[in-house]
């Protein structure tokens, strides 16, 4: 790949996650203090949300598979998302922001697997240096985070809408410059070719893996800035401590090819659920809202990590002609896992306050690191060919 055509990707995982970083950090505080919904109504917020982007994901990557309109697809996401997201803005009740963020979720989950499954495919044989990529991502988030959380103090946190509006607006501006992809079988692409995906042995047990643990993640986290501020923090606090967190994951990013040759993405995937086990315990006996900063210092070594050796494994569990559905699919097991997390934290933080919702959600964090060490051992007693799948 040209060095021309690398700068323009990172531009383009810059300001898609600058705009990220304007929004999702401060959403769920806007949820509880400028519209008044309780924990329980968020999460089934955050359920609705889930349940739609189980769905659109792999829909929108079977099409970019099926029809290699990369450019036409991220233009109707992209430009639906600058207007759905201004409409959301609008919304002061609860079924308003159900619907809206319903909306949102159709356009905005696949966007993240098609600019992965392109970046991937130019990157060819080299698709270890993708963390080095998406790194840039983690630049425009810290660079927007902070920005963000400084400007909510003084105008709000209307703020968020129209800057994550304008964000992807200038996304879709860069897009036009991406390659559409065609697959080798077009339109001969079937519905089985799916299916071979989820039926894999692989698949599943990593699958399985992914759910559960992320589950324990958005079960938590999406409440964590709530969290912050009901123990006294500022909103200030919320950007500070989510642009500390987005900076330990650029080495993780940047480093993660050689991670990734020397340990396998199945053991990077087992480390990183120690460390959100560990960081979820940590949360729970926090005595002042300013640990976080010090917290979020585990970022690079959890979700850094989750996500070069899922995005890596995704992508090497699939025949070439999916690369964007098994893209597609990994987002999709992961809103499937929203569809219950987001309703059992929102409920757990009602009822036994945040302490038990910390602690319940490392309990079930650590029940995923078993099923993945299970799978391991199973898999390393059935084979012992040196390959990437059997070190699963």
């Amino acid at each position: 790949m040209r060095q021309s055509d690398g700068i323009y990707l990172k531009s383009l995982y810059f300001t898609i996650w600058a705009a990220i970083g304007a929004f999702w950090p401060f959403i769920f505080v806007y949820y509880r203090r400028e519209i008044g919904l309780s924990g329980t109504e968020i999460g089934l917020v955050v359920m609705a949300s889930a349940a739609t982007g189980t769905l659109a994901a792999p829909v929108w990557g079977m099409l970019n598979d099926r029809l290699g309109r990369t450019r036409l697809l991220l233009t109707i996401q992209a430009l639906s998302l600058a207007v759905v997201g201004l409409i959301l803005g609008q919304m002061h009740t609860f079924v308003g922001v159900l619907a809206m963020i319903s909306l949102f979720t159709v356009f905005s989950s696949p966007i993240m697997p098609l600019l992965d499954s392109t970046t991937l495919g130019l990157l060819g044989e080299r698709r270890d240096l993708y963390g080095a990529y998406r790194a840039w991502g983690t630049i425009g988030f810290v660079i927007a985070c902070t920005l963000a959380g400084f400007l909510i103090e003084r105008i709000g946190l209307g703020l968020i809408f129209p800057a994550y509006s304008i964000g992807v607006f200038v996304f879709w501006l860069l897009s036009l410059r991406l390659p559409d992809r065609r697959s080798s079988q077009g339109r001969a692409i079937r519905r089985a070719g799916l299916g071979q995906i989820i039926r894999h042995r692989a698949w599943l047990l990593f699958a399985i893996s992914v759910f559960i643990l992320w589950f324990s993640v958005m079960g938590a986290f999406a409440f964590l800035g709530i969290v912050i501020v009901e123990m006294g923090g500022a909103q200030s606090l919320i950007g500070l401590a989510s642009t500390i967190a987005a900076l330990t994951e650029i080495p993780t990013f940047q480093y993660g090819s050689q991670l990734l040759r020397r340990f396998a993405a199945p053991r990077l995937l087992m480390i990183a659920i120690g460390v959100y086990a560990l960081r979820l315990l940590l949360y729970a006996f926090m005595p002042a809202p300013s640990w976080v900063l010090w917290l979020a210092l585990l970022q690079g070594a959890s979700y850094g990590l989750f996500l070069i050796s899922a995005v890596a494994y995704a992508n090497e569990l699939a025949p070439d002609e999916l690369k964007s559905t098994a893209q597609g699919l990994l987002v999709s097991v992961m809103s499937l896992a929203n569809l219950g997390a987001g309703l059992a934290g929102g409920w757990l933080l009602d009822h036994v306050g945040h302490r038990g919702l910390f602690l319940a959600m490392m309990g079930t964090c650590l029940v995923a690191l078993g099923v993945l060490l299970l799978g391991r051992r199973r898999r390393l007693r059935l084979s012992t060919t040196p390959d990437l799948q059997t070190h699963f």
